[in-house]
């Protein structure tokens, strides 16, 4: 097959899925804009903040849905295991304590909430 023709096929299949990510990525707002009307005013579902996904990233919770106490609790102890000093040696106690930060934060939101 002849070089060009296959660059050709290749940029051609680019636009192709490029194409397609946009459709995807439209109907993924539109679906978004859909659930955001059927969800209860002043609900935190859907509108979270920054902080708290990085939040529910360190501990390794699920980004969407409702958490429980016992569930962040339960994800700490998981995460802490991994990365406290006194378990570990050569980790800094920063990391843990980002962990107790991070804990203390969502326990506070779900309080609230």
């Amino acid at each position: 097959m002849d070089t060009n023709k296959l660059v050709e096929e290749l940029v051609d299949q680019g636009r192709k899925n490029q194409q397609i990510m946009i459709k995807q990525m439209f109907l993924m707002e539109k679906l978004l804009v859909t659930v955001n009307s059927m969800v209860p005013k002043g609900s935190r579902m859907l509108s979270i903040s920054d902080r708290e996904v990085k939040a529910r990233e360190l501990l390794g919770l699920n980004l969407f849905g409702y958490l429980n106490p016992k569930e962040i609790k339960h994800q700490f102890k998981i995460a802490a295991k991994k990365c406290h000093p006194d378990v570990n040696e050569g980790q800094t106690t920063d990391e843990f304590l980002k962990l107790q930060a991070a804990m203390n934060y969502l326990l506070q939101l779900e309080e609230e909430s």
